[in-house]
């Protein structure tokens, strides 16, 4: 029997010490894997996504023509959903009434206001349609005879994009809407506070009225007692000096004959 060349040595078998000290090294690793887990989920729950919405249990139970939440999707007349669109409560927040039928939005377009709490009543006239509301955490679906309703304020003024995430047959890329979110109008100031109009001067180029004086009494008026000119301080009444003088140039001018006459 020939033997190998190269000599092996025996397998080293793990004692009962370093096998524990193994385990204790992965379990410190799964349980700081399952802290950072814990804390993640909890930061979630705990910071959400904006704007919260609030729930109304019974949904529209307090709408006429709605019953435990429900509503007869072939009979709208009678109830708010007849004539959708934003209605401006007397405490200040707004509702609105949303239908959605294949395959549009009724309102297409929703005007609200930033800052101020929205009460969305949205239901089906036909199908199942979804309301998906981007760069939010609004997504609901829209069941026909049923009223989903929500709550909540939109911060930031601005456009966002609405689609429809439940198929709802061959038109359903079509179902978008808009809400336009306009930032809050600013009341009109009390009469008794509002400014005053502001007299403005007239421009400093338009030539005010002035008289002519006669030279010895411009001298009187502007010279200084010691009859010279102060150096780099303007004198009043140069200017009138000089329109004097031009006057009288333009008046011997006009008394010349004319020539050849």
């Amino acid at each position: 029997m020939t033997q190998s060349p190269f000599k092996q040595s025996p397998v080293k078998r793990l004692t009962h010490a370093t096998m524990e000290k193994y385990e204790n090294v992965w379990f410190g690793i799964a349980t700081a894997m399952s802290v950072l887990l814990a804390v993640a989920v909890f930061a979630s729950f705990v910071s959400g996504t904006v704007p919260r919405l609030e729930g109304e249990g019974g949904a529209g139970h307090h709408l006429q023509g709605v019953v435990n939440g429900r509503v007869d999707p072939r009979n709208l007349a009678g109830t708010p959903f007849s004539k959708p669109g934003v209605v401006d409560n007397a405490d200040g927040t707004q509702t609105v009434f949303v239908v959605a039928r294949a395959f549009a939005f009724d309102p297409g377009t929703i005007r609200v206001k930033a800052g101020v709490p929205v009460t969305f009543h949205i239901t089906s006239g036909d199908v199942l349609h979804g309301y998906y509301v981007e760069k939010t955490n609004i997504n609901v679906s829209v069941i026909p005879g049923q009223v989903s309703s929500f709550t909540t304020t939109f911060k930031t003024p601005g456009p966002l994009n609405i689609v429809c995430d439940e198929y709802c047959g061959t038109g359903h890329h079509n179902m978008l809407n808009k809400i336009i979110v306009e930032a809050p109008s600013h009341e009109a100031p009390h009469p008794a506070r509002r400014r005053q109009p502001v007299t403005v001067s007239p421009p400093y180029d338009t030539p005010a009225p002035q008289r002519t004086l006669e030279p010895d009494a411009y001298r009187a008026r502007v010279a200084p007692p010691s009859g010279r000119r102060v150096p780099g301080q303007p004198q009043e009444g140069h200017a009138v000096l000089r329109g004097h003088r031009l006057h009288r140039a333009v008046h011997r001018r006009a008394a010349r004959p004319a020539p050849g006459l």
